[in-house]
């Protein structure tokens, strides 16, 4: 199968048939010679001619058949194509939106110019942004809806297309963007070279904010980097050495923003603006060009359904579910525990947490698979310092027995944490990343919102590593005690995409007695009493609930017949509506030896129901019936007989 069918069977759609570089049009084509190579075209007997490609799909067989170019529409595959012949600021450029952005893969055709390739679930405006640099002009653009771009195929000057690395082999592998952080990107990367006094103008993004214009007095969160780089661009106008920009920046960063930046942070900054422009010059360390590989192309498919047979699947030993807490947490994939305030979600983790570092052989008494190093992340109102120190001490008992354990508590702010825990995993190789909680980190703008939740919480799964990853999150106010559905805070995305979920609430009755409940793919485990040792804080399990209210049904049957003087007919014991859980407690107490049947039924002989006593045990007498004479005792009949 030739590349189009490839790509499409991948699942990229929207695929774009392209005039070769030496098509030869038909007599009424509107195609420029020169526009060869990058135009949409069809073949026909007399030739290529243009279509409506935006809106019609083309057979991928029949652009393998024809030679064609292939392109995408960047409707659903934005890309961020980097028009310039200045090595130094395409692959500025290139840096600056891969860390703003997210990564992607690099298309290249005539060296420097660059396209970066990225994935939109809703259509997303064209965007550009124009900077004079070295007397040149060049072009960075956002090629979106109403455009495509080449993916496969010749440049009309002779060079083929090719991708840095390999290129992803689903759309799923591309990082997904939208248009606000499209936009946010073009403003950013704006004032990042107007600080260095070129001529930047946006165009389709809004007006970009520049130097000249009043710096808001206070700056808040999302605006701080981009804000605090044009504020040093003004310093390094101005003639300031880079010392004094940063302690100039430093005294802005205190009284403006909202919250602070931290210190090393503003002298990123900084070093960004004095030491990637010095001498006008855009310093990128490296101008080697970059591993750029042929097309990478999907695996050979019939373009059907590519089946597996049963039996053929049967001959392969099936893999087991392997487990971090036997039966209730997979050593693998992320779960969460969730809790309405208070309740001790995030100290069973903690414990949790504690158990895998110091390689304990059980939990909540369930075997302890897996031990290693364990991130705990918590986040400002989450828990201080001060308290997770309070109960580590609890946990150990002041022991020096955890050096596997890595905590991080209020130090940052969450969206400056998450590519740095993403390195400090990728580093360090945790079994066991905890995240107290979900929604600190993810910062959901609507966490019922399917497609909102689900964008912030896919990244968030790649934490995990090759370990697993735990989520402590919240309850809703409305939650229904036991039913896991409802007492996941959100979108159903969140609970859908956990191996599993664990809840913990305490009893409407009773708030002192704590239940435990968990679901998952492969972990069900009904509610059951979950004790929290008030010495060390470790949970431990208990009866179930059904248990409970077994014990609880059983002691009031007793206590009925108790004050009935121990004894009670069986048709007034269990007449009435709640007859059947009566029968059940009369089952559970008749096995168990606490109660005894007597009376065959027969007028005069009614069943009866009584309670055991001590005595019973003792002589036996009160279940053997009427005592029988032996063989030698039995008289003869008949006159005379035994006289």
């Amino acid at each position: 199968m030739s590349v189009a069918q490839k790509l499409h069977a991948a699942g990229f759609t929207g695929l774009v048939s392209v005039t070769p570089p030496d098509a030869q049009m038909t007599q009424n084509s509107r195609i420029a010679p020169d526009q060869r190579g990058k135009v949409p075209g069809k073949r026909s007997p007399d030739g290529w001619h243009g279509y409506r490609w935006s809106k019609e799909d083309v057979d991928p067989k029949l652009i393998d058949e024809w030679g064609a170019n292939i392109g995408l529409r960047a409707e659903q595959y934005p890309g961020l194509d980097v028009d310039s012949e200045d090595p130094g600021l395409t692959l500025f450029v290139k840096r600056e939106a891969e860390t703003f952005l997210g990564p992607a893969p690099a298309r290249q055709s005539r060296a420097p110019r660059l396209l970066l390739m990225y994935r939109a679930e809703e259509p997303i405006k064209k965007q550009a942004l124009t900077v004079v640099y070295r007397g040149q002009s060049h072009t960075i653009e956002l090629l979106a809806k109403g455009q495509q771009y080449l993916v496969h195929g010749a440049h009309p000057s002779g060079s083929r297309y090719r991708w840095g690395g390999t290129f992803p082999r689903s759309p799923e592998e591309l990082t997904l963007i939208t248009e606000d952080k499209a936009r946010g990107f073009m403003h950013h990367l704006a004032r990042l070279l107007e600080g260095q006094g070129l001529d930047v103008e946006v165009i389709g993004a809004g007006r970009a904010t520049g130097p000249a214009d009043p710096v808001p007095e206070i700056i808040i969160h999302g605006a701080r980097d981009v804000t605090m780089a044009s504020i040093v661009g003004t310093f390094r106008q101005r003639g300031l050495s880079k010392d004094a920009a940063l302690a100039a920046a430093l005294i802005e960063n205190e009284a403006r923003c909202r919250p602070p930046l931290e210190r090393y942070e503003v002298e990123k900054v900084v070093d960004s603006i004095y030491t990637n422009y010095a001498g006008g010059t855009l310093d990128v360390r490296s101008t080697a060009d970059e591993d750029f590989g042929p097309l990478a192309e999907p695996p050979e498919d019939s373009g059907e359904l590519e089946m597996e047979n049963a039996n053929d699947m049967l001959d392969e030993e099936p893999k087991e579910q392997t487990w971090l807490v036997e039966g209730l947490i997979p050593d693998d994939g992320a779960s969460m525990i969730v809790a309405k305030p208070k309740v001790g979600k995030s100290t069973v983790a903690r414990a949790l947490a504690v158990a895998v570092a110091r390689g304990d052989e059980s939990f909540m008494g369930r075997r302890l698979n897996t031990h290693g190093h364990v991130f705990y992340i918590s986040f400002k109102g989450e828990g201080t310092r001060k308290s997770i120190h309070r109960e580590l001490h609890k946990l150990t008992g002041g022991r020096k027995e955890v050096g596997r354990l890595h905590i991080f508590c209020d130090k940052l702010a969450p969206g400056d944490i998450l590519s740095r825990v993403k390195r400090s995993v990728k580093k360090h190789k945790p079994v066991l990343v905890v995240i107290d909680t979900f929604q600190a980190l993810a910062q959901v703008k609507d966490i019922n919102d399917y497609s909102m939740a689900a964008e912030k919480i896919k990244p968030l799964l790649e934490l995990a590593g090759d370990g697993h990853i735990l989520f402590v999150h919240h309850s809703p106010k409305n939650a229904i005690d036991g039913d896991m559905g409802s007492m996941v805070q959100g979108s159903t995305v969140l609970y859908g995409l956990m191996e599993s979920a664990v809840a913990v609430w305490r009893d409407k009755d009773d708030r002192r007695v704590r239940f435990l409940m968990a679901e998952g793919r492969e972990v069900e485990l009904e509610p059951v009493v979950m004790n929290l040792n008030p010495e060390t804080h470790e949970p431990t399990l208990g009866r179930t609930r059904k248990e409970m209210n077994e014990m609880d049904a059983d002691g009031e049957l007793v206590a009925r017949l108790n004050a009935a003087g121990g004894e009670m007919k069986l048709r007034d014991l269990t007449h009435g509506r709640d007859s059947p859980a009566v029968e059940a407690s009369l089952n559970r107490l008749l096995t168990a030896g606490a109660l005894v049947q007597e009376g065959t039924g027969k007028p005069y002989d009614a069943v009866r129901v009584r309670v055991v006593t001590a005595f019973d045990d003792f002589t036996g007498e009160d279940n053997a019936g009427p005592e029988q004479p032996t063989d030698q005792e039995q008289q003869p009949e008949g006159p005379g007989g035994g006289g």
